[in-house]
């Protein structure tokens, strides 16, 4: 272990992977909508290194303070998991208080003269601005969906459990009676909930009652029958009225009930700051007043200010919302510092991050998944072979000259710069070598993660990493990635082979069941050694959660490691795990089966039914990991 304390299980460095992946990503997103105004956090705020120093304030980037460009490098160093998480927080929070404030304005003037004053208005500064689909970029860059999956993570570790989360965990199976639900503001007033179940069966009898008393009515003298026809007509009304609001809510868009999620959220970080001892006794120091219920706008203020400081230690109370032992609770008690971010070219560059923990001794490398044109173009390209000098100096059994790697993966790290002849892969190891060395000594580890098209970098990179000592010199590289679809041959398996026995190299690839994004390239093409691609390293399948009668059986997952094999096995192997064949049911839910959101879920309900078997495998580091799969092969 790189540090003194108890080496993590990989279950720990996944889920940390993770919300390191979504935090860094969310950030990424900010900055660009920073830079452009389009958010309200000002850019200086999530400024680092990485960043031109004379384009580093709102004010540079709007061109108002002229005669004094930039910041200070050392004002910028780095960015810690809780300052990341309090801006992306802040965002969401007060955009939605702006929401609110507009639907209420919107209301009252729509009850006084029947006009809807939101119809003409630009709604750049509603939530739909940083959740939608953004349209700025080539190709799909939804940010929606990476600030939902981050929602959802958050919720379930804060230590007052949004009522969001409560359905979300009765949605996937999971018992929630034990989770300490949040009630709704008094100032907010009451709202009406109940399931469509409920509906139904409460429009049942009420429509039963209305026919039993307009029967009723008939048979009654003359007299009483006007007053029970007018009580039948108010109840029919009120069971219309209830009917057209539940017709309403089942109209609502996905986009609609997400931003109930964000606003039960944002209820629930009210309420919990409030809770908070540590915040409410800074919070009346510095606003010079005795403990007491801070408005909203007084803790959004504090926070903000907080944030703007750039100290660290500064935002430390943000640990006490979230539950001891959760990874929110992790990331935020995190030293990690975000120091570089190649994020100001995406359209024709790749997206990644470098950030240095201190106190673990670990320099981190995210790669983002495909978001641009030329992402997608990199991924269809990989449906082909290129061959690829062997980095590796040593002799093993059945080493070649050159190894086989998918054309469009290996591009987006070794194509050659015009101007300077080096690779973006030569780029991001100076770095991450030049930071550890900086911040830590030459002595840290390498750790490497991505999701999707950043998941087969990251195969790439930590391959390549391996085999430079810069990065082995007290522990081997290690992967953590998700979804990762295949990048190389059985020459390319084979090379790997050799540095994990070398125990340079260490790698856990976690997958969904039916995510056909991991059984990529197409592979139905026979080679000499059968199939023509293959995964390397840990496989950990993901089951999913089981609905029906699928409950009756077992839900556990599958850790496997991935052995060289015979022309027959290779080649059975490649077609029973061909993409074709793992379409999910209904098959037009593939793209869920590959968001971090689904992973998320499946990885809840096996921690909450306490899954046996593959399971316990988890629960472990992966250096016991590999001594208990590799066994005898892993010298």
């Amino acid at each position: 272990s790189a540090d003194s304390s108890p080496p993590r299980t990989m279950l720990e460095e996944c889920e940390e992977a993770l919300a390191q992946s979504m935090l860094v990503f969310l950030l990424a997103d900010l900055r660009l909508m920073s830079a452009t105004g389009r958010c309200m956090t000002k850019y200086e705020t999530i400024a680092i290194a990485s960043d031109p120093p004379t384009r580093c304030t709102a004010a540079d980037l709007a061109g108002i303070d002229t005669d004094n460009p930039g910041v200070v490098h050392n004002q910028m160093d780095g960015l810690t998991p809780a300052q990341m998480m309090a801006v992306v927080l802040l965002e969401l929070t007060k955009t939605v208080e702006k929401r609110r404030e507009r639907e209420q304005t919107a209301s009252m003037q729509l009850s006084r003269d029947g006009s809807d004053p939101t119809e003409n208005q630009d709604p750049a500064w509603e939530i739909d601005k940083i959740t939608g689909r953004m349209k700025i970029r080539a190709g799909n860059d939804d940010m929606h969906s990476l600030l939902k999956a981050y929602a959802d993570l958050i919720g379930r570790d804060l230590k007052t459990t949004p009522t969001s989360v409560v359905k979300r965990y009765s949605m996937i199976n999971l018992d929630p009676k034990d989770l300490d639900v949040v009630k709704k503001d008094d100032d907010m007033g009451e709202e009406e909930s109940f399931d469509e179940e409920d509906n139904v069966a409460a429009n049942d009898t009420d429509l039963r009652v209305v026919a039993q008393a307009a029967t009723e009515a008939v048979g009654k003298a003359a007299a009483g029958a006007k007053d029970a026809i007018n009580q039948a007509n108010a109840r029919r009304q009120s069971v219309m009225v209830r009917a057209n609001a539940r017709r309403q809510s089942l109209m609502k868009g996905q986009g609609e009930k997400d931003h109930e999620q964000f606003g039960d959220l944002a209820d629930a970080l009210y309420r919990q700051g409030n809770g908070n001892r540590n915040l409410r006794s800074s919070l009346a120091m510095s606003l010079g007043k005795q403990q007491q219920n801070f408005t909203r706008n007084e803790l959004n203020a504090f926070v903000q200010k907080a944030v703007d400081s750039r100290i660290h230690g500064q935002l430390d109370f943000l640990a006490d919302f979230f539950k001891n032992g959760s990874v929110s609770r992790f990331m935020a008690e995190s030293k990690a510092r975000v120091v570089w971010m190649n994020d100001w070219y995406p359209l024709k560059d790749l997206t990644y991050c470098i950030a240095v923990n201190e106190d673990m001794k670990r320099v981190l490398v995210v790669f983002r998944g495909a978001i641009t044109a030329e992402d997608w173009t990199r991924a269809v390209q990989s449906r082909n072979f290129c061959d690829v000098a062997n980095p590796i100096d040593e002799d093993y059994e059945g080493k070649t000259d050159t190894i086989n790697m998918a054309v469009g993966f290996y591009l987006y790290l070794f194509r050659v710069r015009k101007d300077t002849g080096t690779k973006k892969y030569d780029e991001i190891a100076n770095l991450a070598y030049k930071y550890g060395k900086e911040r830590i000594g030459e002595e840290f580890q390498l750790i490497v993660n991505g999701h999707s098209l950043g998941g087969a970098l990251s195969t790439v990179f930590s391959f390549f990493a391996s085999t430079d000592d810069r990065f082995t010199k007290i522990g081997p590289v290690k992967c953590f990635n998700f979804g990762s679809p295949m990048v190389g041959g059985n020459l390319f398996l084979r090379a790997f082979h050799h540095q994990e026995q070398r125990k340079l190299l260490m790698y856990a690839r976690f997958f969904n069941h039916n995510d056909i994004v991991a059984h990529l390239p197409p592979n139905m093409r026979v080679t000499k050694n059968g199939g023509m691609f293959r995964h390397v390293g840990v496989g950990i399948r993901i089951p999913s959660v089981p609905t029906g009668l699928c409950q009756l059986r077992k839900w556990k997952p599958q850790v496997f490691y991935i052995q060289e094999e015979g022309f027959s096995r290779s080649y059975c192997r490649a077609l029973r795990n061909n993409f074709m064949v793992k379409f999910p049911f209904p098959p037009w839910r593939f793209a869920e089966m590959h968001t971090l959101t689904e992973l998320q879920d499946r990885l809840a309900y096996g921690q909450h039914i306490g899954a046996g078997d593959d399971f316990e495998l988890l629960q472990k580091p992966i250096e016991e990991v590999y001594d208990i799969l590799v066994g005898t092969n892993y010298t």
